[in-house]
């Protein structure tokens, strides 16, 4: 079979294209909570720390679109059976307000455990906050919101953010807190 050199050409050049897009993404956020999440003294009735390995690590990429490439995974090993939750990071929002940074993610489960029934594919928004004046991390609670928000919608800094009657609290992270602009 013959291939014409327009063709060629424009195969070569878009898979080029591709390929060049990939290597220039630079990545530009990063936002990560680890340590124990507080489900087992807040929640469970045991002891501080039997969640041990909590973590969420999201990494966003400049691909040329408005939201970016994220690329993240997220891990809480709590429960009898200590399988856990298990997902990955589709969204990642980073913004300051008042003097914090604050940073927005959706998680999408892979996997759940014994003690949340969680089905692959079931969405949890969280956030992160660093105090701008102290440098205190703070983390919220999961929200669980099976819908095609993401965390670019004002209903979620609405939420996670303005002081309001409902807004999700913010606790001290038993671990570290980083929320970075690396532009």
């Amino acid at each position: 079979m013959k291939v014409s050199p327009l063709l060629f050409y424009l195969s070569a050049s878009f898979i080029a294209e591709k390929v060049s897009a990939r290597v220039r993404a630079k990545l530009i956020e990063r936002f990560k909570i680890v340590g124990s999440d507080g489900v087992c003294e807040n929640y469970l009735d045991l002891p501080t720390g039997c969640s041990k390995n909590f973590n969420i690590v999201a990494d966003k990429f400049d691909d040329g679109t408005d939201e970016g490439t994220v690329k993240g995974v997220f891990q809480n090993v709590v429960g009898t059976n200590g399988r856990g939750q298990h997902g990955y990071v589709d969204c990642l929002n980073i913004f300051e307000q008042d003097g914090d940074t604050y940073g927005i993610v959706r998680l999408v489960f892979t996997e759940g455990n014994d003690v949340v029934p969680i089905v692959p594919g079931d969405k949890f928004f969280y956030a992160g906050m660093i105090n701008g004046t102290t440098g205190t991390g703070y983390r919220s609670n999961p929200w669980y919101r099976n819908e095609t928000t993401t965390c670019f919608d004002d209903v979620w800094v609405d939420f996670f953010v303005d002081d309001s009657e409902g807004k999700m609290p913010f606790f001290e992270n038993n671990g570290k807190v980083t929320i970075e602009v690396l532009k």
